[in-house]
């Protein structure tokens, strides 16, 4: 038989691999973070999104039955015209007994307020204009008729145009309150006012309408 031979050094490893082990693997523990959740603050647009403006309630803007209406007058001899409420009464007349008046409109009727006629009354008047007078010399020397005062009777005085032509126009108080206009138009004044028991009354706003429909034709 033949012997086999085994060097030490072969043996040693041999032992060596017989007594080893392979170390087992140790499991890992993964500790999970909690996830932080964000809070998204709206913007200021978002805001205004989520809280819309609130919508007005819708209100009754009718027009006042006095003013709703108008008629038109026209005058072809002195050269006017203008409109006003219908329920107001028109009556003319070119026999005024006045000195210097040529011929008056006088436009009256209940206008509501508290005032009532005859306070309730807007009247267009045209006055004899010789001498060509600007409407305040005119005022002036006759203010037994246009309520004029260079005193502290008349307020919010102003020179302005009406309907194209040189014009001035003031509030008064006597017994109620009044408002004039006067206007010069070559040889004749047209002198324009009302008057009621307080400012209040509708006349006042009807009298402004008058005034923005006011024309001269000649």
């Amino acid at each position: 038989m033949k012997k086999i031979l085994f060097s030490l050094p072969v043996i040693l490893l041999v032992a060596a691999g017989c007594n080893s082990t392979t170390p087992t693997p140790q499991p890992t523990t993964q500790q999970t973070q909690p996830t932080q959740q964000t809070q998204t603050i709206p913007t200021q647009q978002q805001q205004v999104a989520q809280n819309p403006t609130p919508t007005p309630i819708p209100t009754d803007t009718a027009q006042n039955p006095s003013t709703q209406n108008l008629k038109t007058y026209t005058n072809t001899q002195f050269g006017f015209g203008f409109s006003y409420p219908s329920t107001y009464t028109l009556k003319t007349s070119d026999k005024t007994n006045v000195s210097g008046q040529l011929f008056i409109v006088n436009i009256s009727g209940s206008a509501g307020g508290t005032n009532s006629a005859p306070a309730s009354n807007i009247s267009i008047s045209v006055w004899s204009n010789s001498k060509q007078l600007s409407p305040l010399e005119w005022a002036t020397a006759n203010s037994s008729f246009s309520n004029y005062s260079s005193g502290s009777l008349n307020t919010d005085f102003k020179n302005e145009t009406l309907a194209g032509h040189q014009a001035i126009s003031y509030s008064w108080q006597g017994e109620g309150y009044g408002k004039t206009v006067i206007i010069a138009n070559g040889q004749t004044i047209l002198l324009l006012d009302t008057g009621a028991n307080t400012k209040s009354d509708q006349v006042w706003k009807d009298f402004d309408g008058v005034l923005s429909t006011f024309k001269l034709t000649k």
